[in-house]
């Protein structure tokens, strides 16, 4: 997917240790099912960030407005220009790894997770072909379990076994 959509491919030494970086993001970005395309669009409006990104907290999107403060179209450096360009890749790429993993059957983590709760979402009802399910060990949760785990409990075969503390 880097290949196709950069124009000046790295070779596989110089491209591993950012690759492992980006299944990382792409992996958190489905677990959390966050819009892709609004992410990864360039934000040079920062009132945008207050509507698009409404599931962040204030901390959160105030570090993201400082950030996108600082590429000032008139003034970008040679660095600034190279993460922008790096930046512009990451949607197309990020589709089109998608792609190419679901067409073979085959996903990352928050990938299959994301695929279930929208399928849960879509079909109104996604079954499963066990009787009772253990939901053991979570204790922060991402959207996409957030919504597998509320089907469960309407569905009413599942029994939960949560990692906390008693006190909180």
């Amino acid at each position: 997917s880097y290949c196709k959509c950069a124009s000046l491919p790295e070779s596989y030494e110089e491209f591993y240790p950012w690759g492992e970086i980006l299944v990382a993001d792409f992996n958190d970005l489905d677990r959390y099912m966050v819009d892709a395309t609004a992410l990864f669009k360039n934000i040079t409006d920062l009132k945008t960030i207050d509507s698009v990104f409404d599931f962040l907290d204030e901390e959160q999107k105030e570090l993201i407005r400082r950030f996108w403060k600082n590429f000032n179209e008139s003034k970008l450096s040679e660095q600034k220009d190279t993460f922008l360009s790096i930046w512009n890749l990451l949607q197309p790429m990020y589709a089109d790894f998608r792609e190419g993993l679901v067409k073979e059957g085959i996903g990352y983590e928050g990938l299959i997770y994301r695929h279930v709760a929208e399928e849960i979402v879509i079909e109104n009802g996604f079954l499963f072909p066990w009787s009772k399910i253990f939901v053991c060990g979570f204790n922060a949760l991402s959207k996409s379990e957030e919504k597998l785990f509320f089907h469960l409990k309407n569905v009413g075969n599942a029994l939960y076994y949560w990692d906390y503390d008693i006190e909180y």
